[in-house]
Order: structure tokens, then C-alpha cells, then sequence
């Protein structure tokens, strides 16, 4: 309200401002467009072991503060942590040691080879500056919608690789039907970056 009143010279107490249209916004010719986002990768192995290393956590610390409820009395029974305590100090050396450490050093070793393997990428990229990917579960659903909606397959089903598709239909029996729908699902996959190979699997309806 401040500015509009001094442009205008009036005692301005409140400003209503509608928005009825706005102009697409065109960059200057000589603007390099933004980066491609990279390709998306999905959680890998150390991710399960990470869960379960924190559920063993969780699980002593939930030990530990019913040991210290027993302790202050709060609660009765039996401590959980200090028999396991006591059981490890009094530990001497015995012949399962060692495999056991080596099974305990080897568990270790692939815990950091998981933790340093690179992610799986289940994404397959589109055709586009910007960066688009299509998740292998949504090529599937593109491929089963291409093939059931061909007029002699009965039952379709696919399954999605990073250099190929394969589709499994249910057919009346035609011989041209796995054909068309080869070329039905090629074309359909025609937008990604690379088009997968497309392989039809058929076999007719048993009649009862």
C-alpha cells in the first residue's frame, strides 16, 4: 500500500490485487537450459542391513531400560543385559572362537562391499532434455495395455528388463496376433531413449 500511494499520490490503507493471466515465461535465447536430473537409483543391499543392525539396537536399548526399571524397582523380574554381561566376562579362549570370528569378520567385509556396491537403477530413461525417466513397472503397465487392447489377445502379462521387454499373452488362436502385438508394444515404447527389444510370448486358450 506504501508504494502504490506514493505513485499515486492518495491516501492508500489497503491494495486488492487479482492475477487474471500470466505470461509463459520465455527464456532468453542465449540461456543454457538446466541439466538432465540423473537417473533415479533404487535402495540397495546395505539398506536392509542398516534396518537390521538398527532393530538390534532398538532391541537393547529396550533391554537395557527394563534392566533400569528393575533396577529402580519399578518393575519386577529378571534383568535381561547383565547375565548376558556377566556371561561375556567370564569368557575364556575356546575352540569355536575362532571360526566364529572369522564368521563375524566375513559378515563385516560384506556389509562394506554393500554399502560401496552401486545401487541398482530400474528406471529406463525417455526421450527428453529435462531428464524423464519410466519405471520399470510402468513399462509393464504401458506393454499389457498395448497388448490387451489388440482384439485377439485374451490375457496379456509383461515383464520389463533394461534392454528388453518381454510379453506373455493369451491368444484366440490367430497366427498374426503375437506379430501385431510386437508391433503394437514397439511402437507404444517408441518415447523411451533406447526402445527395448520386444519379445512376444503366445499360447492359445484352452477350450473346455
Amino acid at each position: 500500500a506504501r508504494e502504490v500511494g506514493e505513485l499515486t499520490g492518495l491516501t492508500v490503507d489497503r491494495v486488492d490485487v487479482r492475477v487474471t493471466a500470466v505470461a509463459p515465461y520465455r527464456p532468453p535465447p542465449e540461456a543454457e537450459p538446466l541439466p538432465g536430473a540423473g537417473r533415479p537409483a533404487a535402495p540397495g543391499a546395505a539398506r536392509k542391513a542398516g534396518l537390521l543392525v538398527a532393530l538390534l539396537l532398538t532391541a537393547l536399548g529396550v533391554a537395557a531400560i527394563y534392566d533400569a526399571l528393575v533396577q529402580g524397582g519399578v518393575v519386577g523380574g529378571r534383568r535381561l543385559v547383565e547375565p548376558l554381561l556377566e556371561w561375556l566376562d567370564g569368557l575364556e579362549p575356546q575352540d569355536w572362537m575362532l571360526p566364529a570370528g572369522i564368521a563375524v569378520a566375513l559378515a563385516g567385509l560384506v556389509l562394506v562391499l554393500a554399502a560401496l556396491w552401486p545401487r541398482p537403477r530400474r528406471s529406463l530413461p525417455v526421450a527428453a532434455r529435462t531428464g524423464v525417466f519410466a519405471t520399470r513397472g510402468a513399462i509393464e503397465e504401458l506393454t499389457v495395455d498395448s497388448a490387451a487392447g489388440h482384439g485377439g489377445v485374451l490375457d496379456a502379462g509383461a515383464r520389463a528388463r533394461r534392454r528388453s521387454v518381454a510379453v506373455r499373452v493369451v491368444t484366440d488362436g490367430e497366427p498374426e496376433t503375437p506379430a501385431e502385438v510386437r508391433q503394437s508394444v514397439a511402437e507404444r515404447l517408441t518415447r523411451l531413449a533406447r526402445t527395448p527389444k520386444v519379445r512376444v510370448g503366445a499360447r492359445r486358450k484352452e477350450e473346455r
